[in-house]
Formats: C-alpha cells, structure tokens, sequence
C-alpha cells in the first residue's frame, strides 16, 4: 500500500512539472545580451573542439570589450565607489 501512495504521489508530481513546463516564457530582454570580450575570446578558442557548422554562431555573438568579466574586479570597483561616498 505504501508504495502506491508513493507512485501516486510521483505521478502528481510529474503532472505539475509538466504542466510548468507548457507553460509561455515571458521574454525578459528585447535584444541580446552582449557578452564580455575575455568570454568571447574564450570561445573563440573553445569554438575549434565544437562541429564545425557551429562555428558561425559563435563567430556572430555579439561582445563588448567593456564588459567587466572579472567579478573580483566588479566587488573591488563597488568598494572603491562606497569609500569615496
């Protein structure tokens, strides 16, 4: 008996997640998102072990060379804005 409530339970679980997942993703930003030079560089790199069909895409991601990629250098900048408050 016990483990009919378990798969009762399971199957109700599984109902709600796909429910969740039919559900429409609102989408949160008009245009794509630059990212940082270092993380295009980085793909660059990376791009030579994907299949090469692929590599166009990576070629056209839009990056922005000042983009702060390092979050230590993003914290350190934020200390030195509240020291000078």
């Amino acid at each position: 008996m016990e483990s009919s409530v378990v798969l009762s339970r399971q199957k109700t679980l599984a109902a709600k997640i796909e429910a969740q997942m039919r559900m429409p993703l609102e989408r949160l930003y008009s245009n794509p998102i630059p990212i940082s030079e270092a993380k295009y560089k980085n793909l660059q790199v990376l791009k030579n072990l994907f299949d090469p069909q692929n590599a166009a895409y990576y070629d056209s991601l839009l990056h922005d060379g000042e983009i702060a990629d390092d979050l230590h250098q993003d914290l350190s900048e934020s200390d030195e804005d509240g020291a000078n408050s």
